[in-house]
C-alpha cells in the first residue's frame, strides 16, 4: 500500500507526463486541450496544499 507521499509523487508523474506526452497535434478529441488545463490547474492545487502542509509542519505552528 502507497503512502502519501508516494501518491503525491505518482500524481505529479502522471499529470507531467500527460501533459508532455499527451496529444502532439492540433484537431484532436474536442475538449482535449480544456481537459489538460483542468488537470494541470487542479494538480497545482494538490502541490500547493500539500507544500502548504508541509511547511506547517516544519515550522511546528
Amino acid at each position: 500500500m502507497a503512502n502519501v507521499a508516494q501518491l503525491l509523487i505518482n500524481g505529479v508523474c502522471r499529470v507531467r507526463n500527460s501533459y508532455i506526452h499527451g496529444e502532439k497535434f492540433t484537431g484532436g478529441l474536442e475538449g482535449q486541450w480544456e481537459c489538460d488545463a483542468t488537470l494541470i490547474a487542479e494538480a497545482h492545487v494538490v502541490l500547493k496544499t500539500a507544500m502548504d502542509f508541509i511547511n506547517h509542519a516544519l515550522s511546528g505552528t
